[in-house]
């Protein structure tokens, strides 16, 4: 209770470290309280553990430059709702009703996970990586510019990511890591730089290679990248400059015939931070050029 009271009384916050919570996660069932999760500790560490939380969801925004926006709970649950087969319309309650029923197995378990800093369920990602495979599949064929695995989906992988393995030193960052040498995390890249290039060269394509490959690409990428390079070819002579291109293949000996569900989140993170990359250094060159037109101008005056 001094916590709230310090804000009329100007009083500062007591030291949290020695006090105690406790946690019930509770759901009404025909008249009963039942009980699906019980935790409790110290304030002190539960707050160092929402700040993990929230530093693990940090993500490179698509402009390279920044990160995405930290939604809450509720709108990145939504990520890992199964998509609706009926196009029935409901209202906002209905909405909300169906995915508490679809999500009561998996809500517990996020909330332990991010209460205590543990690994999340496996689940998270098989429903992540197939919300994207969904969303890749059915992009709009009038968008000016290739879709890309969604932001909350790809952080929800890169949480799981980090606290299955521990968080080891190099798992996986925010930013693109030129440095990563995971082949899955490569091939991600590979198909992003292969979307930039049709992009770039075919501005008018109506069903480019991510509607059409994307989710052969991230399960079986032995099968689908031998027949991207030879598509992409005629519009290699078309672009002045393939060095993305070389850094994402050189270091791969052999691409791997199928991905398993670890494989699969890096081939998905590896594919958005690369475009995030692709359009970061497309800015650089904007400016570049626009810098050195005004100069050219500055000599003529």
């Amino acid at each position: 209770n001094q916590i709230p009271e310090s804000v009329y009384s100007g009083q500062p916050v007591p030291d949290l470290d020695n006090v105690s919570y406790y946690i019930l996660l509770l759901s009404g069932v025909k008249g009963r309280a039942r009980i699906h999760s019980y935790d409790h500790g110290n304030y002190g560490e539960l707050e160092k553990n929402i700040q993990q939380w929230r530093n693990d969801l940090q993500m490179v925004d698509l402009g390279g430059t920044g990160f995405t926006k930290i939604n809450s709970l509720k709108a990145m649950m939504i990520r890992l709702k199964p998509k609706q087969k009926s196009k029935k319309s409901e209202t906002k309650k209905e909405f909300f009703e169906r995915m508490r029923k679809e999500l009561s197995g998996i809500t517990p378990a996020v909330l332990h996970a991010i209460l205590t800093d543990s690994m999340l369920p496996d689940s998270v990602a098989v429903r992540a990586l197939r919300y994207i495979r969904n969303q890749m599949a059915s992009a709009s064929e009038e968008d000016k510019h290739a879709p890309v695995p969604n932001a909350m989906c790809c952080q929800w992988l890169k949480v799981w990511l980090i606290r299955k393995n521990n968080r080891k030193e190099g798992v996986i960052e925010a930013m693109y890591q030129a440095e990563n040498t995971n082949v899955a995390y490569r091939c991600g890249a590979w198909v992003a730089v292969y979307a930039s290039m049709q992009q770039f060269a075919m501005r008018k394509v109506k069903a480019g290679i991510v509607q059409r490959y994307y989710a052969s690409a991230c399960q079986m990428p032995a099968l689908v990248l031998g027949q991207l390079s030879i598509h992409s070819v005629p519009h290699q002579d078309k672009i002045k400059s393939n060095d993305y291109l070389d850094v994402v293949t050189c270091d791969i000996a052999e691409i791997p015939t199928v991905l398993n569900l670890e494989q699969q989140a890096y081939f998905a993170l590896g594919y958005r931070q690369m475009t995030a990359e692709l359009n970061k250094r497309l800015k650089e060159l904007k400016m570049q050029k626009a810098q050195n037109e005004e100069a050219e101008t500055d000599e003529e005056e």
